[in-house]
C-alpha cells in the first residue's frame, strides 16, 4: 500500500511509486494507493476518475502489478475507485 498525503502529490506521483514499489519488492503482486486530499469534494465519482484508473492499471500491468483497488479519502469520506469503476454504469452520464 503506498499513501500519499502532500499537497503537492498527484495521482502521477502515486502510478510511479507503485510501479518503483515492484523493483525494491519483486514478490509484490498487488497496489493499492491511497490519496488524501484535503477539502475535495469526493462525493460524485467523475469520468476522469474512471480513466486515471483504467490508465493506471494498463502501466502497472505492463510491469507485472495488479491494481487491486484505489482509495480516495478527503475530510472524512473515503471512497473506493475499484467499485467507481465496477459500478460506472449506473452514475456515468450519457
Amino acid at each position: 500500500m503506498v499513501v500519499f498525503t502532500a499537497p503537492d502529490h498527484t495521482a502521477e506521483d502515486a502510478i510511479r511509486a507503485g510501479i518503483a514499489m515492484r523493483s525494491r519488492h519483486p514478490l509484490g503482486r498487488r497496489v493499492v494507493p491511497l490519496s488524501v486530499l484535503d477539502g475535495v469534494d469526493i462525493t460524485t465519482p467523475n469520468e476522469l476518475e474512471v480513466e486515471t484508473w483504467h490508465a493506471a492499471a494498463n502501466r502497472f500491468s505492463r510491469v507485472g502489478l495488479e491494481l487491486s483497488e484505489w482509495i480516495v479519502a478527503s475530510d472524512e469520506v473515503f471512497r473506493s475507485l475499484a467499485i467507481t469503476v465496477e459500478t460506472e454504469h449506473e452514475w456515468r452520464s450519457g
